[in-house]
């Protein structure tokens, strides 16, 4: 019977610590984190590790004095020495996001693997910003009511337009760190997190508009319940085994039932006391925001292209070029201008330039931009050698020719012609009509229409060409006919029969002496030597 009883406490002894042991994997199972959540080095293309960007970009060509423009910003890290550290909010480094005279609507993600599906998260993330014409320490300018949220999708799309995304509300950390957290339910085993600033609104134009993010954290708000494995027996007479299960009660059997082992507290029926709650670690309190000022932001990145660093292996959706005049081949054969009666000239707000459109180069940086609409005009000039109005197939493209795209008279968009078959086209235009137009330099003369009025609709595409040739420029030929040079005659200043006393001869010489004023010379000589005579004469006698 003693043996017995030993065997009991032994084995109620072990599945105590078993039931213990099941309960602590839910309490002290370590949910998913995030990477370098306080934007740490290594930098990449002014991307904190395991961060990549993302940014809305339309009506980019707008007044952003009077319009909302959606630029794109850069990325960059902000450094400890530069401001006191009063731009940091933990660690050594903070993630800057900024633009000047430009507003913009972007920010920074990160996905997250290891999530549970039907496990509720909450994402956390402290930003400081500050919008301001002037530099620090001027304080930021709360006329521009500009927002910042953190989302969660929790699908792992890493999208932001996507309808899945969960956003929470949104807080404008005026020279102040703040913090701001949004909570959701995962559907799988990765979710994505983002963080975003919003500057763009109308009149928001500053020269500072900058935000700086730091010490972002995720946590477990609702955990999936855990099977905790309940240990049965039958129960015999004369000293049979209690049954151990997670109900309160008192063993039944032999002598001294087994208390109960669970997750409240309490005392066991019987025996000795209860085990302890196995709970979950308190999560980690966030720090407390922190008033700051902006400095005036410096570093290299501003001029530096953002390139994503894919947290994990969930592909990212491919970047989508913002609309802009590219050279591309129309899908249509282009219309000719004809020439008209009175053109409608339209007047470029800018001096054009003599320089095509710069193509983007493709980045790794999912932009997610919602998908190009509207209708398509691609514009494209040729040399009209014969002066025909026609493309004949001898006949190539101009370069460098300006050509403009309006609506009533002002400008929307421009670009300049390659040279080659690839036009100038202008994308994503609502439905209506558009003026269209050429600008020649002084050496060309146009052989069609300088511009036409275009009607285009939802999702078509037309071709357009202007055509031009050098123009003929008539040169004078001065006359070959020269005037004859007057004849210097030499006269012979001797007399006929060249005796000892005639004259020398001597050639015309401007300015000289004539053969009347040489011999007078002469004579007034002789009258000289005549007088001289006479007087010695007279002074003899």
């Amino acid at each position: 019977m003693k043996f017995l009883t030993k065997q009991i406490k032994w084995l109620a002894c072990l599945t105590t610590l078993l039931l213990f042991l099941g309960g602590g994997q839910t309490a002290f199972a370590q949910s998913p984190s995030i990477a370098n959540p306080s934007f740490e080095e290594p930098y990449s293309n002014g991307l904190a590790q395991n961060w990549a960007p993302w940014h809305e970009e339309r009506n980019v060509n707008v007044d952003c004095n009077t319009e909302s423009m959606f630029r794109r910003p850069s990325w960059g890290p902000e450094i400890a020495g530069g401001n006191g550290g009063q731009l940091l909010l933990d660690g050594s480094r903070s993630q800057h996001v900024g633009n000047q005279f430009a507003t913009w609507h972007g920010g920074v993600f990160q996905n997250v693997t290891g999530t549970t599906a039907g496990t509720q998260y909450r994402f956390t993330a402290n930003a400081w910003g500050r919008a301001s014409q002037d530099q620090y320490p001027a304080p930021s300018d709360r006329v521009v009511d500009f927002t910042v949220r953190v989302g969660i999708d929790p699908t792992g799309g890493g999208n932001w337009t996507s309808a899945n995304v969960v956003w929470g509300p949104t807080i404008s950390p005026h020279d102040a760190w703040q913090s701001v957290s949004v909570e959701t339910a995962a559907q799988g085993s990765t979710i994505s997190v983002f963080i975003a600033a919003n500057f763009a609104g109308p009149g928001h134009c500053r020269a500072h508009l900058d935000i700086w993010f730091d010490v972002a954290s995720l946590e477990t708000t609702g955990a999936q319940p855990t099977a905790v494995p309940v240990v049965t027996n039958t129960p015999g007479s004369g000293g049979g085994l209690p049954v151990v299960t997670n109900t309160p009660g008192s063993g039944g059997g032999g002598s001294g039932g087994l208390p109960v082992a669970t997750n409240t507290p309490g005392s066991g029926g019987g025996g000795s006391g209860g085990l302890p709650v196995a709970t979950n670690t308190p999560n980690r309190p966030r720090p407390t925001p922190r008033p700051t000022n902006t400095p005036l932001p410096t570093g290299p990145w501003f001029t530096e292209t953002p390139t994503a660093v894919p947290p994990t292996d969930t592909p990212v959706p491919p970047t989508e070029e913002p609309p802009t005049a590219v050279p591309v081949q129309p899908t249509t054969a282009p219309i000719v201008a004809q020439p008209t009666t009175a053109p409608v000239i339209v007047q470029p707000t800018e001096a054009p330039t003599d320089v095509p459109p710069t193509e983007i180069p493709p980045t790794d940086v999912p932009t997610n931009t919602p998908a190009p609409q509207g209708g398509t005009i691609c514009v494209n000039t040729f040399a009209d050698d014969n002066a025909n109005g026609q493309r004949d197939s001898t006949e190539g493209y101009m370069a460098g020719i300006p050509v403009f795209i309006g609506q009533n008279g002002v400008v929307i968009n421009q670009g300049a012609t390659t040279g080659s078959a690839a036009a100038v086209c202008f994308e994503q235009l609502v439905a209506g009509e558009y003026e269209v137009a050429q600008r020649l330099p002084g050496s060309l003369e146009m052989t069609t229409a300088g511009s036409l009025t275009i009607p285009i609709e939802e999702g078509q595409q037309i071709g357009l060409e202007f055509g031009s040739r050098v123009r003929e420029i008539t040169i004078e030929t001065p006359s070959e006919e020269v005037a004859e040079l007057p004849t210097v005659v030499v006269q012979d200043a001797s007399d006929e029969t060249g005796g000892e006393n005639a004259l020398p001869t001597t050639s015309a010489q401007p300015n000289g002496l004539d053969t009347l004023s040489i011999a007078g010379i002469i004579i007034l000589g002789v009258a000289v030597v005549l007088l001289g005579g006479i007087l010695v004469a007279l002074l003899r006698r």
